[in-house]
């Protein structure tokens, strides 16, 4: 397993994080390329950081967090620039991670959508509505090399 079982990591915080380096984006059309966005929504939070921390520090990616289904929408709604999901199914309370793929294939089909889950067996329902499943536990590289198939670094501009 990544980090250990969902009993063990204790109780998550609910806020947004942006944990891209180097502060302030550029202004879209200023000619200066930016990394691709991943949204990592995940209720643990520390698999949410270690896996942003993965696909931001040792891969180059902008990444956005989200504990929730519900951030995840707002930071969606509010226009924020997503290049993919990357969701738990399991979210806690609220919105699971299928119905927050539901809605982001509604509401923005542009953003590519991967699925973890540790129940294999929903394998099926998760790939109709997702570019891709993630059995948990799954190692930080494997999940880095799918994301680079789907979301090349060069992609954004």
């Amino acid at each position: 397993m990544l980090l250990g079982n969902k009993s063990a990591m204790g109780a998550t915080r609910d806020r947004i994080v942006e944990s891209s380096s180097g502060g302030e984006l550029p202004e879209s059309g200023s000619g200066i390329s930016t990394p691709p966005c991943i949204l990592v929504v995940e209720d643990e939070i520390l698999i949410r950081t270690a896996i942003s921390s993965f696909l931001r520090d040792s891969n180059g990616y902008r990444v956005l967090e989200a504990a929730n289904g519900e951030e995840a929408q707002k930071i969606i709604a509010c226009g924020e620039e997503v290049h993919l999901l990357l969701t738990d199914v399991d979210l806690g309370r609220g919105m699971t991670g299928l119905m927050l793929a539901a809605w982001v294939r509604e509401n923005a089909p542009t953003i590519k959508i991967v699925v973890a889950s540790g129940v294999v067996r929903m394998a099926p329902e998760i790939t109709s509505i997702s570019d891709g499943f993630f059995a948990k536990p799954y190692s930080f590289e494997g999940l880095a090399n799918y994301v680079r198939g789907l979301l090349p670094l060069e992609a954004a501009v």
